[in-house]
């Protein structure tokens, strides 16, 4: 962790030419839709995993035509819809379906490289690193939330499209490498991004 922060950081100062009349900073936000790609395997359960929503917010700093770096907060979870027949005791079945949702907050450092750029749309993809901080579950309306310390890595890509002066959309996917318990979580993400 402590080598990730000291190789951001020297990135962040190092200094490329910019071009003086556009400004090398940004600001982006936007929604994201969560999801993961293992199935659960439960005994007696049938259990299907959906998406869930959140947010991004953060910034970004062109270091040349070519790389951004940017740092930000994001989400990864998922939601779970249970549904399955329990006996209430007396020998009466009961239908019974709940939604559960897991979300997991962290704050996220990447770096994009622009594979293609005709300044009507751009290409780009990058690495991701995000420090997890939070986690919160919710089921049958109460939610709980504890502080957690974890990390997760993968890669997102995605294009741009400029929409009027400094204001454009990102449109992307990120996609997670880190071994944890529930693997593949990924994140489709829609953004407004201005630059100053």
């Amino acid at each position: 962790m402590k080598k990730i922060a000291i190789c951001f950081l020297l990135l962040l100062t190092t200094i490329f030419a910019q071009d003086d009349t556009t400004s090398p900073w940004s600001v982006y936000g936007g929604y994201a839709s969560m999801g993961v790609g293992e199935e659960f395997d439960t005994e007696g359960v049938d259990v299907d995993l959906g998406r869930t929503n959140g947010f991004t917010l953060g910034f970004g700093y062109a270091l040349n035509e070519k790389i951004t770096i940017g740092a930000g907060l994001g989400q990864r979870g998922f939601s779970i819809d249970l549904v399955d027949l329990f006996d209430d005791g007396d020998g009466n079945e009961l239908d019974f379906s709940a939604n559960a949702k897991a979300k997991v907050k962290g704050v996220e450092f990447w770096m994009s490289y622009t594979l293609m750029d005709n300044g009507n749309f751009s290409l780009w993809a990058g690495p991701l690193y995000a420090h997890l901080y939070q986690s919160t579950g919710s089921f049958a309306g109460v939610s709980e939330s504890e502080s957690i310390t974890d990390s997760d890595y993968g890669l997102m890509f995605g294009g741009s499209v400029p929409l009027r002066g400094n204001i454009s959309m990102n449109a992307g996917y990120y996609r997670s490498l880190d071994d944890h318990q529930i693997e593949g979580m990924n994140n489709f993400f829609l953004e407004l991004n201005y630059k100053l």
